[in-house]
């Protein structure tokens, strides 16, 4: 603040009042009447004090000369909040023209100097406790002007969680990804709104979008109770190429907090709803030999339980929901269930957790978020005396798997060969062997400066 009383014709006063908190000034703003030169040579204090009979008169400031040291030393500029936001389009629209689109950040952090451990080392954690700059929109805001603007609107403040969406806003400038994209589509296909994946990517914002709605081609799904042999998919067949010692305990877990006036009986209903819906959890895994046999099977077993830990005393429940959970998780296996659900009652006046486990064959971060979304659709429908209605499925992973396979063999990727062996051939490269003791001197070592 000491700045601005340099570059504008006014005295900036300060003032600390006793019943304010710590870090908390008043600030006078008075037009200069005459120059202050001569009171800044002879040392004399600015601090005249906000009128308050609380008030007490700031200690006399040195004169220090601004070229020693900057002013942000003394004090904060209150521009630079302006500066900063400003200078992220700049700096997006740099990168858009020598970047593909994909590799151009959503967000930027701005640092005066990157925060260092006391061994010199970059701080991580205080990293990630910096501010992320969103940067200023240079348009002015222009809000939905049609029923499909409006509800895309809707779904895009939702799914990336921002107050309010343009109709000109960028999808990846509020933070965006391909992640947060499928939940995009998911929520507008249910809403009546056929997107696919790469409209997303072409039409980036909502005036954009709402011109392609509907335009791409309709996915016909099985909505049926989908069974049978699937072929496994390349990433499962590297899992059981791993030959783990604890094959079924390889999994993924939430564990959430029961509020409302949800009952066990709503969630357990729920459980059975989606398993019939979501095929991957009707999983299951034989061996056959040296390999495995995939298989969708019809609802089984529940895979509901109610346990009861009203007697676990206070302050122990922590540790009994920890040992109950490595229990029901250690407790899956490849022959099915896949997963298990389990309603933990921890007595009066402190609730309920609702534990979910699932084997990472059937469950993965981006599936997680559309199990937990259903789950929730359908126990607010029970509740409310409705029957379950999920949205229509999309293409199955029995069809999906069966159309990898397909690829896997057609002419169309043996035509690949060709150019791949060329590749190879041209100069064999043999990979470092973890743990080999040829090489792997200072000698070795090389600088490639691109």
């Amino acid at each position: 603040m000491w700045g601005l009383s340099t570059d504008l014709s006014y005295d900036v006063d300060l003032s600390w009042a006793a019943s304010h908190l710590e870090g908390r000034y008043d600030v006078l703003f008075r037009r200069r009447v005459k120059e202050t030169s001569d009171l800044r040579a002879s040392g004399e204090s600015r601090g005249a004090a906000h009128p308050s009979s609380t008030a007490r008169e700031l200690p006399v400031f040195p004169v220090v000369d601004p070229g020693d040291r900057g002013w942000s030393e003394y004090a904060n500029d209150p521009l630079r909040a302006t500066q900063v936001r400003a200078l992220v389009p700049q700096l997006r629209r740099h990168l858009q023209e020598r970047l593909p689109e994909y590799m151009v950040p959503s967000a930027f952090v701005l640092l005066e100097s990157m925060p260092l451990t006391p061994n010199g080392k970059v701080d991580a954690r205080a990293l990630l406790a910096r501010e992320v700059v969103r940067g200023e929109v240079e348009e002015e805001f222009e809000g939905p002007r049609t029923p499909v603007e409006e509800e895309l609107a809707r779904i895009w403040a939702q799914v990336l969680g921002v107050s309010r969406v343009g109709i000109r806003d960028n999808f990846f400038e509020l933070g965006g990804d391909s992640i947060l994209s499928i939940q995009i589509i998911a929520r507008a296909n249910q809403a009546g709104l056929r997107l696919s994946p790469k409209q997303i990517f072409q039409a980036q914002t909502i005036a954009e979008l709402a011109r392609v709605v509907g335009t791409s081609a309709a996915v016909e799904a099985e909505q049926g109770l989908v069974r049978g042999l699937v072929p496994l998919t390349p990433i499962q067949s590297w899992f059981f190429e791993q030959e783990l010692e604890e094959a079924h305990h390889f999994n993924q877990a939430v564990l959430l907090e029961v509020r409302g006036e949800v009952s066990s009986a709503v969630v357990e209903e729920a459980v059975v709803a989606l398993e019939a819906h979501h095929d991957a959890l009707r999983l299951r895994f034989e061996r056959i030999g040296p390999g495995w046999r995939q298989e969708v099977t019809v609802p089984g077993r529940s895979v509901f339980e109610r346990l009861d830990l009203s007697h676990v005393a206070l302050g122990e429940e922590r540790p009994t929901v920890e040992k109950v959970a490595a229990e029901v998780q250690r407790g899956l296996s490849l022959e099915g269930p896949l997963w298990r659900v389990v309603w933990l009652d921890l007595g009066e006046g402190r609730g309920s957790r609702l534990l979910v486990v699932v084997h990472h064959l059937a469950v993965d971060g981006v599936s997680w978020r559309v199990l937990l979304e259903d789950l929730e659709r359908v126990c607010s429908q029970l509740g409310r005396g409705e029957p379950a209605r999920l949205p229509a499925k999309t293409t199955s992973f029995k069809e999906w798997s069966e159309k990898l396979t397909a690829y896997a063999a057609s002419e169309e990727l043996r035509g690949q060969l060709s150019y791949w062996r060329g590749v190879l051939a041209e100069k064999p490269t043999f990979l470092p062997v973890d743990g080999s003791r040829e090489g792997g001197t200072v000698e070795d070592t090389g600088t490639v400066t691109a």
